[in-house]
Formats: C-alpha cells, structure tokens, sequence
C-alpha cells in the first residue's frame, strides 16, 4: 500500500494568513509531483490538502513526466447576499454580491458602475483604493460575514471586482 501524503498549508500575506489561495493550490500540487512528494497516478494524480478553510482535493495531470493541468475541488461555497446596496464615501454608491468560496468576498460587478477606472494594469492604485473602501464599507455594514461552523473564517476578506474580458474567447476578467 502506498501512504497517503497530506498536506496542511497555511497562506501568509503582508496582512497574516489567508484561509485559502487558488494560485498557492495549484503550485503547491505541482511541487508534489515534480519534487516527487507523491507517487504519479496514471491519468490524474489526486492530491488531499488541509487548509484553513477546509480541505481541498487537487486533480493533477501529468503528461511526458511534467504537469500539465491542474483543478481542484474547494470546499462548500455559498451566497449570504445578492445585488446589495450601499453608500460609501468617494464611491457614492456601489452594488455587490456577498458569497463565500474559501473566504468572504464582496463581488462587484463593473458595469454596474460608472467608475472612472477599468480592469487594467494601469489602473492597479484605483483598484486598490477602491476596493479596500469598499471593503471596509461593507464590514461596517453588513454583519451578515458569519461562516456557520467556523467563527474564525467569519470576516470579509476583499473586493473582487468583474468585468467582461478583452482578449478573445475568454469571457470574463476579474481583479
């Protein structure tokens, strides 16, 4: 029999640690194979991961002994509100969805706004400023950020904000 590898991660940022990262699951799924962490299934390699949010189970292909592809399987997401409304200061008013996905995040969808920024690279300090006021707006306001088994992942972790994509045959962008 072969023993299982499980791995506990935890995520840390300038701001402590984060409950999950997306880009963190598929590296660390590809350092399991290429650092030979974990034996190479043929087909897909599954991996288990503990997080702080849950655990995740990471779907790894391997093809002439590189990886090629990796996906995952999160834990349980769900939506606390849709098409919420609220005024902030500087924005004036904003729209945005509040659901959970491994942590909490306030969604806005940009062309429901008429905001004087865009998606792009050269408008990273208003994405900045502008998420973090909204962010803080809505911990503020609404206290519905409540994870129903786990009071410790019950806080708004940032500001997602959607909009449509500029390169062909993507469909969305997201920032």
């Amino acid at each position: 029999m072969i023993p299982k590898l499980i791995l506990e991660l935890f995520f840390l940022h300038s701001e402590g640690y984060s409950t999950i990262c997306g880009h963190a699951i598929i590296a660390i799924a590809t350092l399991a194979v290429e650092l030979k962490w974990i034996t190479v299934q043929k087909g897909e390699t599954i991996l288990k991961i503990d997080a702080p949010c849950g655990g995740i189970t990471a779907y790894i292909k391997v093809e002439n002994a590189k990886v090629s592809d990796v996906r995952f399987h999160c834990v349980p997401m769900f939506v606390i509100s849709l098409d919420t409304t609220m005024e902030i200061k500087g924005i004036v008013k904003v729209h945005y969805d509040l659901a959970y996905g491994g942590a909490f995040y306030a969604y806005v969808a940009m062309k429901q706004h008429n905001f004087n920024f865009n998606l792009s690279t050269k408008s990273y300090q208003e994405l900045i400023r502008n998420g973090m006021h909204i962010k803080h707006a809505v911990m503020k306001g609404d206290p519905e950020t409540q994870h129903p088994f786990e009071t410790d992942l019950s806080f708004l972790y940032g500001t997602i904000f959607m909009g449509d994509s500029d390169t062909v045959k993507i469909d969305s962008k997201n920032v």
